[in-house]
């Protein structure tokens, strides 16, 4: 087990600290503009009488447009730093998000989803790379926090969405309105972030060579990209199936069957909050691995006691131990050896939307095959390979020495001739 604990306590410069907030503000705003349009697909299916296979198909829209975005964000970050990527994919994604409300067909509601996730998807491997960036000046583990920034937004969108449709307020007008409101919030705060002089994710010397690495990703990158979607799988799984599990399997009443899905939230947020503290005594592959061993132990005794009480336990703490997975791996892979940061954070992302966006239909299509409650029990499996991937997957601790400038930390050496 490697350890950590001597990690240096080091006290951050106030520009660090302004860009820290910044980077917590664009990471509250990414999670909070697309909870907000969750509360509403309901009324979005019904408005374009579409049924439940057109209405996810149309949903990928999203996801196919951030993968798309992601294979191209890495090395436009490499070349002009993640705070340049970070603002205007932000202006994009909170503006392009009213064109939601356009959508009069299953076709062009991909469309507009498809366009919003360009941007969606660029925003987070830009507010990624710029958050691996802040932890290095920072010289100890602050990642989880921002993901726990990211969890905040997403409760407070889900509420927002929810209070907008109690008004009657369009799709449309409440995500350009909320869109808006986000943008004059969130865009001036984003000058608080890193010059690209102290951008580790700027290429500083031979930018050919760095994207060189993007294009043959490493055993370790895919490694990394394996844990990561497969939590992410996981996550979703839990976020679209937990309460139909506990109302049609358990007999949970339709208004308490959110319970589930709420315990896990919960859980995996407070995860968020200690998480850093966990990572520098333990280091990152040792946090992993006992979160995700107590996430497969906890869930599998949920599903298989059969109980509501269990079941509501088990997902609890299936988010707890989840909640360290994503900031951990995507931190780890901003700091793989030989690997420009950017590059490697947009490749591991996909990795992560792919098993986000797989998991909930993969579970649906095994459940009508075997019922939802063994499909389900495929997500203890799903943290036992984590688990064993730890083992085997190298996840680099934060370097902590103060002399190393950012740059020069990814520059590639130049060739001999």
């Amino acid at each position: 087990m490697t350890m950590t604990s001597n990690i240096p306590t080091t006290t951050a410069s106030s520009q660090d600290r302004r860009a820290r907030i910044a980077t917590c503000v664009v990471f509250f705003v990414h999670a909070a503009l697309f909870a907000s349009w969750t509360p509403h697909i309901p009324l979005v299916a019904a408005r374009l009488h579409l049924s439940t296979s057109a209405l996810g198909t149309a949903l990928l829209g999203a996801p196919t447009g951030s993968v798309l975005a992601m294979t191209a964000s890495g090395a436009l970050i490499t070349r002009w730093g993640s705070a340049a990527i970070m603002r205007l994919t932000l202006i994009g994604y909170c503006l392009v998000g009213a064109a939601l409300g356009l959508a009069t067909s299953q076709v062009s509601l991909f469309a507009a989803l498809g366009a919003w996730g360009l941007f969606q998807g660029s925003l987070d491997v830009a507010m990624n790379a710029h958050a691996g960036s802040v932890e290095v000046r920072y010289r100890r583990s602050i990642f989880a926090s921002f993901h726990a920034c990211w969890s905040a937004g997403a409760f407070a969108g889900t509420g927002l969405g929810s209070v907008s449709i109690a008004l009657g307020i369009p799709l449309g007008t409440h995500m350009l309105g909320l869109g808006a409101i986000l943008t004059a919030i969130a865009l001036p705060v984003t000058w608080w972030s890193l010059p690209a002089g102290d951008d580790r994710t700027t290429a500083t010397s031979d930018t050919a060579g760095l994207l060189r690495h993007f294009a043959r990703p490493t055993p370790a990158l895919l490694g990394l990209g394996c844990i990561i979607c497969c939590g992410l799988l996981c996550e979703g799984a839990s976020a679209d199936w937990t309460a139909l599990y506990l109302h049609t399997s358990l007999a949970v009443p339709v208004q308490l069957a959110g319970a589930g899905y709420a315990a896990f939230a919960v859980a995996m947020f407070l995860g968020r909050l200690i998480g850093d503290r966990a990572i520098a005594a333990l280091g990152p592959r040792a946090v992993v691995r006992v979160g995700t061993s107590i996430a497969a132990l906890a869930l599998a005794l949920g599903l298989g006691l059969n109980l509501p009480a269990s079941a509501i336990i088990g997902f609890g703490l299936l988010g707890l131990g989840l909640s360290v997975v994503v900031p951990a791996v995507l931190s780890a892979s901003g700091r793989l050896p030989g690997l420009a940061p950017a590059p490697a954070l947009a490749m591991t992302t996909a990795f992560g939307w792919i098993g986000f966006v797989a998991g909930p239909p993969f579970i649906g299509l095994l459940a009508s095959v075997t019922g939802l409650r063994a499909a389900l029990g495929l997500l203890p499996l799903l943290c036992l390979i984590m688990t064993a991937l730890t083992l085997v997957v190298p996840m680099p601790p934060l370097q902590t020495q103060p002399n190393i400038s950012p740059p020069q930390q990814i520059a590639c050496p130049s060739k001999r001739k």
